[in-house]
């Protein structure tokens, strides 16, 4: 999960079809072993709680193992439409946090015959960080490959500074007391992992009152911090965190903007093997005149070990995407303009090799994906999702080159799914009003939701 995978984080009440916003996941596949979509729809909304939640995240295995969690807030009176209430001020107190285990294929890593175990607090001590609400206030979940789930989040502390982060392990259906994860001053940015491989920790600390050092490091079956890797001790603080993909060797590869002191924005690009080799680029040059300020980001990270970075111009035009691909070492390499991208690129894996790239073509203010193959030196031609969103969509994948995408419909108030496998884009789907979304190996997909509208937290599952 991430900030903006932000940026790749489960049933429904009545309310949810009268108050929620529209969603739209767009549903496709471009693996060669891609399978047909057998037009399979929605289950009907899954229970997870019927108290007032917030921030509803959750990670999903290529198995089809499910781990979500949320913070909770005050109770609702019991009554469909209830008011809307303030929302919670970090200062106030801390704040419960729950944990839940479910399953794309029911009775399985100690769910019940629903698919959901019951939820679990792990603390009444989570704080909101400076994360805005309607995500997982400060805080992060994700699976290993090994089957171990992680839920990290920080601690309350006092009125005037927040605690520290922790961690809670969960092993066969069991979560652990939770521990420290951070130490230092350090502020945890994200949990990120591959398909199925490891999960590391990313995260930054202050070094002085303009740089921040950016770090990262695998973390045990114990919840505790391998190796500390230093990826950068030179980013200005302003320029934001940096943009993360994991492969499922527990390579790492991000892109971040350095800046804005002595001139333009830099795009920087770091690129770690599985051993913790790092490969630093400190001013990736995708055009030809370095825009002021480039709107958006974009890393993939395959199995194969190709790294792909896109930003975009910042002038809105088709064509003012670009991309650059690196693989063993070696310096990046430029590729064409990505065909029709004009803005706002996001990327996943596609597949085990390879690179989708999710963008707004502008021409008619829709979605698009285009695919990188393997040793190609450009992206192929753009394949249109048919609508546009309102705001920032999630894009997810599985090693079997399907993928998923999630975004709130622009100008409606009505949530859509747009599905389908083996490269068809189908028509849209309604859902909850969700704010995460995975996908297993099977194409399975599920979403989850919550929050004042919704008076809960809920889940709809989509079988391939």
């Amino acid at each position: 999960m991430g900030r903006r995978a932000a940026i790749a984080r489960a049933g429904r009440l009545l309310v949810a079809s009268a108050c929620a916003a529209v969603i739209v996941i767009a549903v496709g596949g471009g693996g060669a072993g891609a399978r047909a979509s057998t037009g399979a729809g929605w289950s009907a909304p899954i229970t997870l709680t019927t108290r007032y939640e917030l921030g509803p995240t959750l990670a999903v295995d290529p198995r089809g193992d499910v781990l979500a969690a949320w913070v909770g807030g005050p109770p609702l009176p019991p009554t469909h439409f209830g008011p809307l209430l303030r929302a919670p001020n970090a200062f106030d107190r801390g704040h419960a946090l729950y944990a839940d285990l479910g399953s794309l294929r029911p009775r399985s890593r100690g769910a019940g015959g629903r698919g959901f175990a019951a939820p679990v607090l792990l603390t009444d001590d989570s704080s909101f960080g400076g994360n805005d609400i309607g995500e997982l206030p400060a805080g992060d979940v994700a699976l290993s490959g090994s089957g171990v789930g992680y839920v990290a989040w920080l601690s309350y502390g006092t009125r005037r500074h927040a605690g520290p982060w922790m961690v809670s392990v969960e092993h066969g259906g069991r979560f652990a007391r939770p521990r420290r994860l951070l130490t230092n001053g350090g502020y945890l940015l994200e949990l990120v992992s591959g398909a199925d491989g490891p999960v590391l920790a990313v995260w930054e600390r202050a070094l002085t009152p303009l740089y921040t050092g950016f770090y990262y490091a695998r973390l045990g079956p114990d919840g505790r911090l391998g190796h500390t890797v230093a990826i950068s001790n030179a980013a200005v603080d302003a320029s934001g965190p940096p943009v993360v993909s994991v492969n499922d060797s527990g390579a790492i590869a991000l892109a971040w903007l350095n800046g804005p002191f002595g001139g333009p924005d830099t795009l920087e690009a770091v690129v770690c093997d599985a051993a913790a080799h790092c490969v630093t680029t400190r001013s990736l040059k995708l055009f030809r005149r370095q825009p002021p300020a480039p709107a958006a980001i974009a890393v993939a990270l395959d199995d194969a070990g190709q790294a792909t970075v896109l930003s975009d111009g910042g002038s809105g035009e088709p064509g003012s995407v670009r991309a650059a691909v690196s693989s063993g070492g070696r310096p990046f390499t430029l590729l064409a303009a990505v065909p029709g991208a004009a803005a706002e690129p996001y990327a996943v894996p596609d597949g085990a090799a390879g690179t989708l790239a999710l963008f707004d073509n502008k021409a008619d203010s829709e979605l698009a994906v285009s695919t990188l193959a393997p040793g190609a030196a450009e992206f192929g031609a753009p394949r249109q999702l048919g609508f546009a969103v309102g705001e920032p969509p999630m894009l997810v994948s599985n090693l079997a080159g399907d993928f998923a995408v999630l975004g709130t419909l622009d100008g409606t108030l009505r949530e859509f799914v747009v599905s389908g496998l083996g490269g068809g884009i189908g028509a849209p789907q309604r859902v909850i009003a969700a704010t995460s979304v995975g996908i297993d190996a099977a194409g399975d997909l599920i979403v989850i939701g919550g929050g004042a509208h919704l008076h809960g937290v809920f889940a709809e599952i989509r079988r391939a």
